[in-house]
Formats: C-alpha cells, structure tokens, sequence
C-alpha cells in the first residue's frame, strides 16, 4: 500500500533547448539560476511544474532543459503570455530577463526515440 503522502499521476517530460551567446553571459546566466526568485519558484510550481533541470552540454554554450508536469498540463497554457504565472510581475521580469539578456527563449525538441517501446 502506498504511503499517503505519495501521488500517483501520469508525468510528461519535455525536452527544450537554447544557446548562450558568449562564455561571460553563461556564468551570469548560471549565477543567476544559483539564486533564483523565490516568486518565479513557486511560480512555476503552482503552474504545474514537478520537477526542473537544466544542462550545459560540455565545452559548448547550449544548454538542455528538461522539465516534467502532470500529463495532462499544456505548458504553453500554464507559463505563456497571459497565464497566472506571467502575470506576476517578478516571475514576467524574470522571464523576460532570460530571454531578453541570455538565451533568446527555449525551443520545443522533438522526440526522436524512446526504450519504452523495445
């Protein structure tokens, strides 16, 4: 029997990628994901987001973000222009720093593979 406390959900994982311009932006861009905001945390926790990871491929500027949600949730809808989370001005400021300074926004991959069907 499970614990009470466990959830039992179908998850999606979405796969984004993005390019830093230079090496000097990169450390700015990872001290700034060192100390995130703590509105745009919770944020993106209320938006639905269980879990969060981004990646530096080695010796490059491109960066793996790797996010898992409910499999049922929309994350266009969920963190998009004008849904709950960017309507937060911190969490908005944030975002558009993001993109605005760093990496120009995330862009969708596509799956190409998976062991689940072997």
């Amino acid at each position: 029997k499970p614990a009470s406390n466990t959830i039992n959900m179908e998850t999606k994982t979405i796969v984004q990628t993005a390019s830093i311009a230079d090496e000097e932006k990169m450390i700015k861009y990872i001290q700034h994901h060192d100390n995130i905001w703590p509105e745009v945390k919770s944020g993106l926790k209320k938006a639905g987001i269980l879990n969060l990871h981004i990646y530096r491929v080695p010796n490059t500027l491109q960066l793996i973000m790797i996010i898992e949600v409910e499999y049922n949730l929309d994350l266009d809808q969920a963190l998009g222009e004008g849904s709950d989370y960017r309507t937060c001005p911190i969490a908005q400021k944030w975002e558009e720093m993001m993109d605005d300074d760093f990496h120009g926004g995330w862009k969708r991959t596509d799956k190409i593979h998976s062991s689940d069907n072997w």
